[in-house]
C-alpha cells in the first residue's frame, strides 16, 4: 500500500522542470517573473538546492546567465545559465544578451510562460510568437502535451549542454510553458524515470533525430521502409556510376553545405567509404536528401553507439565542479571511450597528417587561432604544450577578439587577435599556414566601405587547419590523437625554438607593458595607467568581464606582464550592455573568487540595474567605470570612415557625448545599494582605492569611478 501510495504522488509541471534543471548541476536560476511563472515561482519552495536570483531587467537575467555558464564551464563539465522570463516581451528584453551567449557558445535555458493552452489564440494583450522571437538566437521546445513537461524540460537541457562538432553553434534553448502546464499535476514517479532516463530506446531516437535535423538545417524527410545501410548503398552506386546527375536528383549539395564543418565533413565522409566501400568525397556535390540520409544515419549510429559505452553528455558526481577544478592541470592521458571505432581511427589519421604536416613547415609561417574552449585552462595548457612541441612560439597563437573564455595569467601568454578588419587580416595573413581550434573561420566585424573583403583568412583552403571536436566526442579527443602523434615524433620536436622565441617575447611584453602603463605615478588618471594598477593589483584566480573597449585597450599586454593566473571574460556578439549582467553570474558561480566588472560608462548604461541585483545579494564584485562621459568607440568609428561634419554644427558629436547632464555614477550605485562607491580623478587616488578595494572579501560590492 505504501508503494501504490508513493506511486500516486504527485508534482506540478513548474516543480518538475526546476527537478530536471537541478540533475543537470543547475543550483541558481536568474529571474525577472511575471503573472505565467508565479508556479514557477511557488515551486523553488520544492527544490531547495536551486537557489532564485531577482533581477530588475531581463538583460540582467540572460547576461548573468552567460556569465554564470561561463565560469561554470570545464573541459569535462558543462552546467547551463538558466533565466526565467515573463512571455514574448520578456524574452525579446532578454535578446541582446542571448545574442551574447549565442556568439560565446554558452549553455543556457530559457524558461518561458505562455498563455494557458486553452486561452493561446483569442488575441490577449500580452500574447506573442514566442517561438519566432527564441529561435533568433537557439533552439525551442515547446511543452504543450498535457504530463509531457518532465521529458520536455529534459529536452531542453540536454539540448543545451550536447557537445557541439561546430565552433560557433548556439547553445541557447528556450524552453516555453503555458501557464496551465505549469499548474497542472504530473506524476512524481514518472518525472524521476524522466530525470534517470528511463525512456524507451525508439523515443529517445525520434528525440536524437529530430535534434540533428534542427541543426542540419534540413527539410522533414519522409518515412522510407528498408535498412538504411541497404538504401543508402542503392542510392549511392546509382549516383556514382552516373557521370551527371540523374533524375530525381536535382537538387545537389556537399556535406559542409548543410551545416557540418569541413573536419566533420572530412571524418563523416571516412566513415561513410569504410560503411559503404564506395567512394564518398566531401567536397562532391549529391543529392540534398542523399546527404541528409548519410548524416543522419552516421550520427544516430554514433548516439547509439556512444551512449551504449556511457558517452552521454549528464551532469554526475563524476563530472562535479569539485572532481575538476581537483584536476585542473593535470594532463589527460587517458584514451577516449566515447568515440566509436571509425571516428577514433579518422581523428587518429587527422593528428598524424597534422603533425607531419607542421614539423614540415617553418615554425615562424604557422599561426594559430583560438576560439570556443580553447581558452579553459586546462584545454589551453594543452595547446600551449602541443605547439610548443611543434616550435609554435606565444607571439604566433592568437584568440579571437571577441572571446568567450580564456584562463590567462602566469605562465599562460598569447596574443589578441586586433578588432579592426585590416590590422586583423594583416595579422593572420603574415602566416603561411593557419590552425583554428574550436574557433569559426573569422570574418571581419564590419563592412566598411572601400574594405571589399569579409573574411579574415588568405591562405587557401589546404593551409588551414581546423581542431575541433569528432563526432560523438569532445575537443579533448581531438588534442589527444595530437599528442599521440607528437609522442611517436619525439626526436623531431622543436621546444628549443618555442622556448627561444617565447622568451624574446615576454621580455618585449613586459618592458613595453613597464614603460605604457608604469611609467606615469602621479597626475591625472589615464586609461594607461589605469589598466597597469588593475593587472598589479588584481589578484590571484580572479575572473575579470571585460567590456572597458577603448579605455582598456592597453590591459591585455598589462595583464601579461604582471598578473597572476584569472578567468578573463569578454563581449562576445557586440551587443553592449553585458559586463555587469555577467559579473552578476560569474560572482554567483564562484563565491570564492572576486570578480572585476571593467565597464565602459557607455555601455554599462544599458544594464545598471545589475547593480541592484549585486548589492542585494551581496556579491564580489569590483564594478570599474570607465567613465570619459562618451561612446569613444563611435568617435574612433566617425574618424576612421571619414564622416563630414558639413555644416560644423557637431551633430554627430551631440550623439557620442555623454555629458550634459552628468552622470554621476557613485551616487547611482548608492542608491541601488552600494556601501562603497567612490570617484577618482588622479592615478594616485585610483592606485589606493583600487587596491583596498582587492583586499576586501565579504563586505559586497563596490564601485570605483574612473574619471578619464
Amino acid at each position: 500500500m505504501a508503494e501504490e501510495s508513493n506511486r500516486e504522488e504527485t508534482i506540478t509541471g513548474a516543480t518538475a522542470v526546476w527537478r530536471v534543471a537541478e540533475s543537470h548541476g543547475v543550483t541558481h536560476v536568474f529571474a525577472n517573473p511575471g503573472t505565467t511563472e508565479m508556479h514557477f515561482v511557488g515551486a523553488f519552495e520544492s527544490v531547495r538546492k536551486i537557489e532564485p536570483i531577482l533581477t530588475l531587467h531581463e538583460t540582467v537575467a540572460s547576461g548573468a546567465a552567460d556569465g554564470y555558464a561561463r565560469v561554470k564551464k570545464g573541459s569535462n563539465v558543462n552546467i547551463p545559465g538558466v533565466t526565467l522570463l515573463h512571455l514574448g516581451p520578456g524574452l525579446m528584453n532578454a535578446s541582446a544578451n542571448l545574442h551574447n551567449a549565442h556568439r560565446a557558445g554558452s549553455s543556457v535555458v530559457n524558461v518561458v510562460g505562455d498563455m494557458s493552452t486553452w486561452h493561446s489564440g483569442t488575441d490577449p494583450v500580452l500574447e506573442s510568437s514566442i517561438a519566432d522571437i527564441a529561435k533568433i538566437n537557439g533552439a525551442v521546445v515547446s511543452s504543450k502535451v498535457p504530463a509531457a513537461i518532465a521529458a520536455d524540460a529534459k529536452e531542453a537541457f540536454v539540448t543545451a549542454t550536447r557537445n557541439s562538432t561546430s565552433p560557433g553553434a548556439s547553445k541557447v534553448v528556450t524552453l516555453i510553458v503555458p501557464h496551465d502546464r505549469s499548474w497542472e499535476r504530473v506524476s512524481k514517479v514518472s518525472v524521476e524515470d524522466v530525470i534517470r532516463g528511463d525512456a524507451s530506446p525508439l523515443e529517445q531516437l525520434n528525440e536524437d533525430r529530430e535534434q540533428k535535423s534542427q541543426h542540419l538545417q534540413s527539410p522533414e524527410q519522409a518515412t522510407t521502409k528498408g535498412s538504411v545501410a541497404e538504401r543508402m548503398h542503392a542510392q549511392l552506386t546509382e549516383l556514382l556510376d552516373e557521370k551527371e546527375v540523374p533524375p530525381p536528383f536535382t537538387t545537389k549539395t556537399t556535406f559542409r553545405s548543410i551545416g557540418l564543418t569541413s573536419q566533420s565533413s572530412i571524418r563523416y565522409a571516412s566513415m561513410l567509404r569504410e560503411e559503404f566501400k564506395l567512394d564518398i568525397q566531401p567536397t562532391i556535390m549529391y543529392d540534398y536528401s542523399l546527404v541528409w540520409d548519410l548524416v543522419l544515419y552516421i550520427e544516430d549510429r554514433l548516439a547509439i553507439e556512444n551512449k551504449n559505452s556511457g558517452g552521454e553528455n549528464s551532469f554526475s558526481p563524476a563530472s562535479s565542479p569539485t572532481r575538476e577544478s581537483a584536476d585542473v592541470g593535470k594532463k589527460n592521458t587517458s584514451h577516449s571511450h566515447g568515440l566509436s571505432e571509425p571516428v577514433q581511427k579518422a581523428i587518429n589519421a587527422f593528428g598524424k597528417s597534422f603533425v607531419k604536416s607542421i614539423l614540415k613547415s617553418e615554425s615562424g609561417k604557422v599561426g594559430v587561432y583560438l576560439g570556443g574552449d580553447a581558452g579553459i585552462r586546462e584545454n589551453l595548457e594543452r595547446v600551449c604544450g602541443i605547439f610548443r612541441k611543434l616550435g609554435i612560439s606565444e607571439d604566433s597563437i592568437y584568440v579571437e577578439n571577441a572571446f568567450s573564455r580564456i584562463d590567462r595569467g602566469g605562465d599562460l601568454m598569447v596574443k589578441r587577435c586586433p578588432y579592426f578588419p585590416r590590422d586583423a587580416m594583416a595579422t593572420l595573413a603574415s602566416f603561411e599556414t593557419l590552425v583554428l581550434v574550436d574557433a569559426k573561420k573569422p570574418v571581419a566585424m564590419f563592412g566598411y566601405k572601400d574594405q571589399n573583403f569579409s573574411s579574415l583568412i588568405r591562405q587557401g583552403e589546404d593551409d588551414v587547419w581546423e581542431i575541433e571536436a569528432p563526432p560523438g566526442g569532445k575537443l579533448t579527443d581531438a588534442f589527444e590523437a595530437i599528442e599521440t602523434a607528437l609522442e611517436k615524433k619525439a626526436n623531431a620536436w622543436r621546444t628549443d625554438v618555442a622556448d627561444a622565441k617565447n622568451d624574446k617575447h615576454r621580455e618585449r611584453v613586459t618592458r613595453a607593458a613597464k614603460e605604457n602603463t608604469l611609467r606615469e605615478t602621479s597626475g591625472k588618471l589615464t586609461p594607461a595607467a589605469m589598466c597597469g594598477t588593475i593587472a598589479k593589483s588584481q589578484p590571484e584566480n580572479c575572473v575579470v568581464v571585460d567590456e572597458s573597449l577603448t579605455s582598456g585597450s592597453m590591459y591585455w599586454d598589462s595583464t601579461d606582464a604582471f598578473s597572476p593566473q584569472f578567468t578573463h571574460l569578454t563581449l562576445t556578439g557586440g551587443a553592449i550592455g553585458f559586463a555587469l549582467s555577467a559579473a552578476v553570474g560569474a560572482a554567483v558561480a564562484d563565491r570564492s573568487r572576486k570578480v572585476i566588472a571593467f565597464q565602459a560608462d557607455g555601455s554599462g548604461l544599458y544594464d545598471c540595474q545589475a547593480l541592484w541585483t549585486m548589492a542585494r545579494y551581496n556579491l564580489n564584485v569590483c564594478v570599474v567605470i570607465c567613465n570619459n562621459s562618451s561612446y569613444n568607440i563611435l568617435n574612433i568609428e566617425n574618424a576612421m570612415q571619414r564622416v563630414e561634419d558639413a555644416n560644423k554644427t557637431n551633430v554627430s558629436k551631440s550623439l557620442t557625448s555623454l555629458g550634459e547632464p552628468t552622470i554621476d555614477w557613485v551616487t547611482m550605485a548608492k542608491s541601488f545599494g552600494f556601501r562603497m562607491a567612490t570617484r577618482c580623478d588622479t592615478i594616485e587616488s585610483f592606485q589606493m582605492v583600487f587596491q583596498e578595494a582587492m583586499e576586501k572579501n565579504g563586505d559586497g560590492p563596490i564601485l570605483v569611478e574612473a574619471v578619464l
